[in-house]
C-alpha cells in the first residue's frame, strides 16, 4: 500500500539563487496570467475553450526559456485544474466557487517542479534542484528510505522567508508510521467541537484553544494601522509590511503547532475517532466568523483524516443534522427546547444533569456502536 505525504523545510538560498528564484516566480506568474487572459478572450469571441501550451509562449516570450520548463508546465496544469474545479462546482449548483483569478506578485510566491532521474535529491544539509544546484536547507526531519521524492514546491512567503515542500510517495504506509503510534490504543473516542473550548472528548477531556489571533489582535491592528499611514513605494512602508507579514506568520505557526500536536495525539491513542460533520462555511458567515477562523476546525479535521491513515486509525464523520447535543446519552430522550446558550441541562425523563459538550461527545461515541459498527457487521 502506498500514499503521499510531504515534508516542509526552510531553505537558505544565496544571492544568486534568490535572483533565480525571483525569475522563476515571475515567469510562472506571467505564464499563468497570460494563459488565463487568452482563455477568457478566446471564449468571449468564440464561445469555445482554448487549449494552451507553454511551448507556444516560449516563442513569443524568449525569457521563459531561461527557467525550469517543468515549473512552466505545472503552471499550465494548475490553471487547467482551477478551470476544472470551477466548472465541476457550477454543475453541482455550488455558486460559491469563484472563477480562476490572476496571480499577484504581492502575495505568496510559489513554483512546482518534478523529480526526473534523481534531479531532486537531499544530500547532507542541502537539496539539489534542477537548473540551480544545491540549496542549503534546515533538515529537521529525514526522508525515509521507503519514500520516493515526486516533486517539490519552492515558496517565498510574504515575510521574505523561503521554504520548500517535498512531496514523497510512501511505498509501505503500514510499516512507515505505525511504529510511532501507541500499540495499546483505546477502542473509540467521540469528539465534539466546541466554541467555548476547542473540543471536548467522550472521556471528559476539555481542550482549550490557544486563541492565537485574539492574543495578537491588538498588536496586529497597531502594525496594520502604521502600515496604512506609510507612503506607497517607500522603504519604511516595505519595513512596515514585513512586520505585519511576520506577525501573521507567527499566528499561523502557533495555530498549526497546536493542531498538529492535538491531531497526532488522537490518531496515536485511539482506533476509531467519531466527529460531527460541521458546515464550517456557514458558521464563518454567521456571528462567530472570526472565532471559527481562528479555531481552525477545518484544518484539524483535515489533519485527523490523513494522519489516521498513517497510524491505522479510522475517522468517522456523523451527519451534521444528528442532534448530538439535544439527546440524553442516558435514556435517549431528545430535548427540543435546548438553546445554544444552554451550557448545562437536565433531562426531563431521567433527571440526569448534562454538560452540553460532554453529552454530545458521548452521543457521538454511542452512535459508533449503534450505527457504524452495526452496519459494518462487527457488532
Amino acid at each position: 500500500m502506498s500514499a503521499n505525504k510531504s515534508y516542509k523545510y526552510r531553505i537558505y538560498p544565496d544571492a544568486n539563487q534568490k535572483k533565480y528564484f525571483s525569475k522563476v516566480f515571475g515567469c510562472v506568474r506571467f505564464l499563468y496570467n497570460k494563459m488565463l487572459s487568452d482563455k477568457k478572450d478566446y471564449y468571449e469571441k468564440n464561445k469555445q475553450s482554448l487549449i494552451t501550451y507553454p511551448s507556444k509562449y516560449k516563442e513569443e516570450f524568449p525569457f521563459l526559456k531561461e527557467v525550469d520548463s517543468l515549473a512552466l508546465c505545472n503552471a499550465q496544469l494548475d490553471l487547467n485544474s482551477a478551470y476544472s474545479n470551477f466548472f465541476r462546482e457550477i454543475k453541482k449548483g455550488n455558486r460559491t466557487q469563484g472563477f480562476p483569478k490572476y496571480k499577484s506578485k504581492k502575495n505568496r510566491q510559489t513554483f512546482r517542479t518534478n523529480n526526473q532521474k534523481n534531479s531532486i535529491r537531499i544530500e547532507n544539509d542541502y537539496i539539489k534542484l534542477p537548473k540551480i544546484g544545491f540549496v542549503k536547507l534546515a533538515l529537521h526531519r529525514n526522508i525515509k528510505s521507503n519514500e520516493l521524492i515526486k516533486n517539490v514546491v519552492v515558496e517565498k512567503d510574504t515575510d521574505d522567508k523561503y521554504y520548500i515542500s517535498v512531496a514523497v510517495e510512501c511505498l509501505d504506509v503500514k510499516n512507515n508510521d505505525k511504529t510511532k503510534c501507541n500499540n495499546n490504543k483505546k477502542e473509540i473516542v467521540g469528539i465534539d467541537m466546541s466554541m467555548r473550548h476547542f473540543l471536548v472528548s467522550s472521556g471528559g477531556e476539555k481542550i482549550n484553544h490557544p486563541k492565537c489571533l485574539l492574543k495578537n489582535e491588538r498588536k496586529l491592528k497597531k502594525c496594520q494601522r502604521k502600515l496604512s499611514k506609510k507612503q506607497k513605494g517607500s522603504r519604511n512602508r516595505a519595513k512596515s509590511r514585513l512586520r505585519v507579514a511576520k506577525l501573521h506568520r507567527k499566528i499561523s505557526n502557533q495555530r498549526k503547532d497546536f493542531l498538529h500536536k492535538l491531531s497526532y495525539y488522537f490518531v496515536a491513542n485511539y482506533k476509531n475517532i467519531v466527529i460531527e460533520s460541521l458546515s464550517i462555511k456557514s458558521m464563518q458567515k454567521g456571528m462567530f466568523g472570526k472565532s471559527v477562523n481562528d479555531l481552525g476546525w477545518h484544518e484539524f479535521v483535515r489533519q485527523l483524516s490523513y494522519k489516521s491513515e498513517w497510524c491505522g486509525a479510522y475517522l468517522h464523520k456523523v451527519d451534521r443534522y444528528f442532534p448530538s447535543s439535544k439527546l440524553c446519552n442516558n435514556c435517549g430522550i431528545k430535548n427540543t427546547t435546548l438553546k445554544l446558550s444552554d451550557i448545562r441541562w437536565s433531562c426531563r425523563s431521567c433527571n440526569t444533569l448534562h454538560d452540553r459538550d460532554i453529552n454530545a461527545a458521548l452521543n457521538l461515541k454511542a452512535y459508533y456502536y449503534k450505527e457504524i459498527k452495526t452496519k459494518a457487521g462487527t457488532a
